[in-house]
């Protein structure tokens, strides 16, 4: 499990319960994709039920879709913001460095 994660969704929850820890123990907001993670337990979680993939349906939703998450620019405001793509951040700069260099693979002589 992601320690970067559970903190940054702990300030999240922080943050939407004006700062006021046992207000973030009671929230009864069951529809929130993050409501089950509010605590930051570090108990073993089912597949479905992993605090990226919850940051994921949480931005989702608050984006409203895909591209939407994309451009997102709460990057100063949000503590989830690095973590949209459901995935820590050193996983994101892999991927889009691997997808980089298989475009340039691709590129034909000459053209």
């Amino acid at each position: 499990m992601d320690a970067a994660a559970l903190r940054a969704l702990r300030r999240f929850c922080m943050d939407c319960q004006g700062n006021h820890p046992p207000a973030v123990a009671e929230c009864r907001d069951a529809a929130c994709a993050l409501h089950p993670f509010r605590q930051c337990t570090v108990t073993p979680l089912a597949d479905e039920a992993r605090p990226l993939r919850g940051i994921r349906r949480h931005c989702l939703a608050c984006a409203g879709s895909r591209d939407e998450v994309r451009r997102c620019d709460a990057r100063e405001t949000c503590p989830l913001w690095s973590f949209r793509f459901g995935v820590t951040p050193a996983t994101f700069k892999r991927v889009a460095l691997r997808r980089k260099r298989a475009k340039e693979t691709l590129r034909l002589p000459g053209l």
